[in-house]
């Protein structure tokens, strides 16, 4: 679904136990610790999101459009104290 560059909407179970609807648009995948993860764009958030692949229950092909991804994640680093922050263009730290 990533080279496709499809909208999906997922059911997730979190590692809390609570099944949670995502709508998201896959980015990349990787392996690390004997997992594989999914990086995606959450539509409704607007931001960046790791998903564990084996905890998505089910997935389809959303009627979302591809948003602009580009226009939506413009990070600002604001430098505080000994540290960085990380804010999306709606100022909500990621």
């Amino acid at each position: 679904m990533i080279r496709k560059e499809l909208v999906l909407d997922i059911r997730y179970q979190s590692p809390y136990n609570t099944e949670k609807q995502h709508t998201i648009l896959p980015t990349s995948l990787y392996y690390d610790a004997h997992y594989f993860y999914v990086v995606a764009f959450n539509l409704t958030f607007e931001s960046y999101m790791t998903l564990k692949l084996d905890r998505i229950i089910d997935w389809k092909v959303s009627k979302e459009k591809k948003p602009l991804t580009s226009n939506y994640f413009q990070v600002h680093i604001k430098v505080e104290i000994g540290a960085v922050k990380c804010y999306d263009k709606k100022r909500r730290c990621i």
